[in-house]
């Protein structure tokens, strides 16, 4: 499988609501950014692939963080340096390729993703590049969004992606999405810490909110589908929530979890 209509989506559209939409309420990324650091420390250059429009990058560079945020799409960069300016944040913007770094040899002593690898189709080459421009003994790090699974929101999410796997396997994430990624980063002499919960925080909403999410395209699961599939999938959901739920509006209480994964000892 080539996942290549999943690979190829361009974030142009979604750039400026894009941390909206996946948005980590303050003082919880402020936790987040406190967190990394310590595992960090303030003085370790590192390099955010795939940083987007910064709703990481920008949490750790406020900790002081000394932050290289790279991505392909300028779209996103300019979103993330309106931010920091903003801030008044010194973050260095490059536009440029996870599957071939503008940066030499050695070059940083923390390389982190998030969300990102899932979305390469020759991510083992990315994971490989990765480890080039990092120094000997410096840290992978990992991120990844997490919320109850049980949760309307987490049962509206798990179907939502079935339902588009069905309609365009091409929609399918990579196998890094899974174990496979950990498998290959033991392959390359990497130790993997336990998981750590960066920040939590708890949300509430119901099943309708969801769906009007979905419907309005401000939903993860729904902005990058083109409009056949789209409307194809919405219809299924809608149909599915509401045999699931007898009433739509009740509200629940979600939480939510930034998760990160800390990785040593790899070799290239």
């Amino acid at each position: 499988m080539t996942n290549t209509a999943y690979t190829s989506m361009s974030f142009k559209d979604i750039a400026a609501s894009y941390n909206k939409i996946n948005e980590i309420p303050h003082k919880a990324a402020q936790q987040l950014g406190k967190v990394f650091i310590a595992l960090t420390g303030k003085n370790a250059a590192i390099l955010d692939i795939g940083a987007g429009a910064g709703r990481i990058t920008l949490p750790i560079a406020e900790a002081g963080g000394k932050l290289t945020a790279l991505d392909t799409e300028q779209k996103m960069l300019d979103e993330l340096d309106a931010h920091a300016r903003e801030k008044n944040l010194a973050v260095n913007i490059v536009q440029g390729d996870a599957l071939a770094l503008p940066f030499a040899d050695n070059s940083f002593d923390v390389v982190f993703t998030s969300n990102v690898l899932h979305l390469v189709a020759d991510w083992e080459a990315a994971l490989d590049e990765a480890i080039r421009v990092m120094k000997p003994n410096g840290l992978l790090i990992q991120g990844r969004d997490w919320l109850t699974p049980e949760s309307c929101a987490g049962r509206i999410r798990a179907q939502m992606r079935k339902i588009m796997a069905e309609l365009d396997p091409s929609l399918m994430p990579t196998a890094a999405a899974g174990p496979a990624l950990f498998q290959a980063l033991e392959k390359r002499g990497g130790k993997t810490d336990p998981e750590m919960i960066g920040t939590r925080w708890t949300e509430q909403t119901s099943p309708a909110e969801i769906l009007d999410r979905m419907a309005a395209r401000t939903h993860n699961e729904t902005w990058q589908i083109d409009e056949g599939v789209f409307r194809e999938a919405i219809g299924r959901i809608r149909k599915w929530t509401i045999e699931q739920w007898v009433r739509l509006d009740r509200t629940e209480e979600v939480e939510k979890r930034f998760l990160l994964y800390v990785t040593r000892a790899l070799k290239r």
